[in-house]
């Protein structure tokens, strides 16, 4: 059954999220080891864990948790193994490919060391881009960073042809290779979720995100 359950701000999500555990599945006899929870990180299992302890007063086996990271990996992981890439690697791999076609991103920051800072300002970029799902199409058509919601540099506005070019690149390279950063990690899982299934857990329950990066709704 899919069904979404809202909480209020002012309730104990950790609290109503044990009533749902203990009336859906501990009292219909599911084991909740058949259960996989997701969060948006990995702290509030903890605190779920140590609500369940206090409910049953015994041992017992715990759900299976994820955070959304983890979660987005073991679904592209069920439909292939995938090979990340390091942000420190993703940021040298922008600098080749600045240095070798486009020499105007460098400005006066020939080396690594000196282009750094920059190479992360761009890969962050890249990222939010992928998990947004912008296109190319629609990243030539900005002429201001605010059009699409994202604080970015100036320089990213004034050389945005450049990162159109860079971003194709970079995302060549590193599926030539079979590596992937984050943002193409969540652009895969969107993509390839309707062919993977979790028949091994009676349910997947979602839980307490604010915000859903577009790849995150198609997921």
């Amino acid at each position: 059954m899919e069904r979404v359950i809202s909480i209020a701000l002012n309730d104990d999500f950790i609290r109503r999220l044990t009533d749902i555990l203990q009336e859906d599945f501990i009292r219909q006899g599911v084991p909740l080891e058949k259960v996989a929870v997701v969060f948006g990180g990995k702290r509030p299992a903890l605190f779920l864990k140590r609500e369940l302890s206090r409910r049953l007063n015994g041992a017992y086996f715990p759900p299976v948790f994820f955070s959304m990271d983890e979660f987005i990996k073991e679904v592209v992981w069920r439909k292939s193994p995938a090979k990340m890439i390091s942000s420190m690697d993703s940021a040298f791999r922008i600098y080749e490919l600045a240095k070798s076609a486009h020499p105007g991103l460098l400005a006066a920051r020939d080396s690594f060391a000196a282009f750094l800072p920059w190479a992360e300002e761009i890969n962050a970029f890249i990222e939010q881009l992928d998990l947004e799902e912008i296109n190319d199409d629609k990243l030539r058509q900005v002429q201001e960073s605010a059009k699409i919601g994202f604080d970015t540099l100036k320089e990213v506005n004034l050389l945005l042809q450049d990162i159109v070019k860079l971003r194709k690149e970079f995302h060549a390279s590193l599926k030539k290779e079979g590596a992937l950063t984050r943002g193409m990690l969540y652009m895969s899982a969107a993509e390839c979720a309707k062919d993977v299934n979790f028949d091994d857990f009676e349910a997947v329950i979602l839980c307490g995100f604010f915000y859903l990066h577009k790849t995150e709704q198609e997921l």
